[in-house]
């Protein structure tokens, strides 16, 4: 393990850090001392490879204004109001959090969602992806080729047949290709902390 590996380490617990991630905890000491001290590649996985399941500070101040809303209707009484908020301090996971306001009618699980449909798109076969754009392409080439010969009737119809072959193959190179930048034009139009997946849907579920 080199140092770029290191400098990598660091700069993810940076920026965890610039997030709000760790809260009133001090792992971000006890994380750097980890990244100075890890020898191999499994040992520095092990004190970077979870930021992501800690929520950042947004998410934390929107589970305290959970709790003390309910405090303030009266659905917690102040033990359990200190309770829950002295466990929101520190550096905590997404499931710690959906724990804390589970029962108070809030879900903390979006970053969830987004996990389950990468997934489902990065497990999708490529035939299910690509192969009805393909063959859709390909038939409207071929077809577009093979209609006026039809109806010319030419004298030597084995000379179109290379240029049949070649239409259709890139009528349907260019049909996959316009999907695929549609399929990435709707991901960016997807906006950050919206879930790619409706609450309570099954995973690769699609509206």
């Amino acid at each position: 393990m080199g140092e770029r590996e290191r400098t990598a380490a660091l700069g993810l617990l940076s920026a965890a850090a610039d997030e709000g991630r760790f809260g009133t905890s001090d792992q971000l000491e006890r994380r750097l001392e980890g990244v100075a001290a890890a020898r191999t590649r499994g040992e520095l996985a092990a004190v970077v490879g979870d930021l992501d399941r800690l929520v950042p500070s947004a998410e934390r101040q929107r589970v305290l204004r959970v709790i003390a809303r309910a405090h303030a209707a009266d659905e917690l009484d102040y033990a359990e109001f200190l309770d829950r908020t002295d466990r929101a301090l520190p550096a905590l996971t997404y499931e710690e959090a959906d724990a804390l306001v589970a029962d108070l009618g809030e879900e903390v699980a979006a970053p969830a969602a987004r996990r389950r449909e990468a997934g489902c798109r990065r497990w999708r076969p490529p035939a299910r992806r690509h192969g009805l754009p393909a063959l859709a392409g390909g038939l409207v080439g071929a077809g577009a080729v093979i209609l006026p010969v039809a109806v010319a009737l030419p004298s030597d119809l084995g000379a179109w047949v290379p240029v049949v072959v070649l239409t259709g193959a890139f009528s349907a190179a260019g049909t996959v290709a316009a999907a695929g930048a549609l399929r990435w034009r709707q991901r960016l139009a997807v906006p950050a902390g919206v879930p790619a997946v409706q609450p309570g849907a099954r995973p690769c579920e699609r509206k």
